[in-house]
């Protein structure tokens, strides 16, 4: 379940859309107080479902720092794993972890990263930053192989190759444009637009 702060619809890539339209099974919702809403609540209280979400404050209990053995016993085989994932700034994540009262009361786990994060096109607070989508992959390479899902077979790295592709077009293109003035970016074009509609307003 990712849940979507709506400053991240207007990111050139908004790697939780990107993970949400690469994964099967999952769900995005858009919001900021996620208290009521009713998709949630119904995952939370399905005595079904195992809830966690993805954190790394507070109580958080790091997957890194356990053994394989500590992280088989974390989740249990006879419910359905359901990880809740917020896709935001570190900012907008705190706001809504502090907004959204039933998010508050789940068991949080986290996770060390192997190495830096590899979303070029945007500084990362702090080297142990990841995007939604490259925390989205770690965890599940290091929860897959506990709920029956194939590491070896690496299907999950295709959200990396996808991820890598789209911030390799975006350094191209912001190369070109700094070789070639003429070339112009979307949000380039918007800026002129506006200030063209303005000055005829002037």
């Amino acid at each position: 379940m990712i849940l979507s702060h709506p400053i991240e619809v207007k990111r050139r890539i908004a790697t939780g859309r990107i993970a949400h339209l690469s994964l099967a099974r999952s769900l995005l919702i858009q919001g900021e107080d996620f208290s009521c809403d009713s998709k949630v609540n119904d995952l939370i209280r399905d005595p079904g479902n195992q809830c966690l979400i993805l954190y790394p404050k507070g109580t958080s209990r790091s997957l890194s720092a356990m053994s394989s053995r500590e992280r088989g016993e974390l989740v249990s085989r006879e419910k359905n794993l359901v990880l809740f994932v917020i896709d935001g700034t570190w900012n907008t994540a705190r706001k809504t972890m502090f907004r959204s009262q039933n998010l508050r009361l789940l068991p949080r786990i986290c996770f060390t990263p192997p190495g830096p994060s590899q979303f070029r096109i945007r500084v990362q607070p702090e080297d142990f930053c990841y995007s939604t989508l490259e925390a989205i992959h770690h965890t599940i390479e290091l929860l897959g192989p506990h709920r029956g899902f194939d590491i070896g077979a690496g299907e999950h790295h295709r959200l990396l190759k996808i991820f890598n592709g789209m911030v390799e077009q975006q350094i191209e293109l912001k190369h070109k444009a700094h070789q070639n003035p003429l070339i112009v970016t979307g949000r380039q074009k918007k800026s002129r637009l506006l200030k063209r509609k303005l000055l005829l307003e002037a």
